[in-house]
């Protein structure tokens, strides 16, 4: 029969055992995402971002690639023109695509890549943005 003081002693070595530890390998997409997660941009600061405008809202971590269309082709070419002046992308919805209405809508900062002559639109976080200012004529807005 054990005493009280033997038991407890064995649940202490139990819990004292090393746990293993299983190492998970970070790919690209984690890693940009943490990235974008962990930036040290100050919340509430506006920030220019051009736009690229969407029938309908796009969701965090959404990838696909963009069809050929009057618009896209329209957009890709001004993009590649302002390509230099670009640090950061806004995909957002603007109701009745509007652009008079374009004030207090939210969009989030996405990716755009070519890849084999395909265009893609990738978000890598959650975070939204909402737009406080937009200019048609250069398609920057402050969100």
């Amino acid at each position: 029969m054990l005493k009280a003081g033997e038991s407890t002693e064995v649940e202490a070595t139990a819990d004292a055992a090393p746990k293993k530890v299983r190492k998970t390998r970070v790919t690209k997409k984690a890693q940009a995402a943490k990235d974008a997660d962990t930036q040290t941009t100050d919340i509430g600061v506006p920030r220019k971002m051009y736009v690229m405008k969407f029938n309908t809202p796009i969701l965090p971590f959404s990838k696909f690639p963009l069809t050929q269309n009057k618009y896209i082709q329209s957009f890709l070419k001004q993009y590649e023109e302002d390509k230099e002046k670009v640090s950061e992308v806004i995909g957002v919805h603007f109701p009745q695509n509007n652009n008079d209405l374009a004030k207090e809508t939210v969009g989030i900062e996405i990716n755009i890549t070519k890849k084999n002559n395909v265009t893609s639109i990738e978000s890598f976080n959650t975070r939204r943005f909402r737009v406080n200012d937009y200019d048609p004529v250069s398609n920057f807005c402050m969100a």
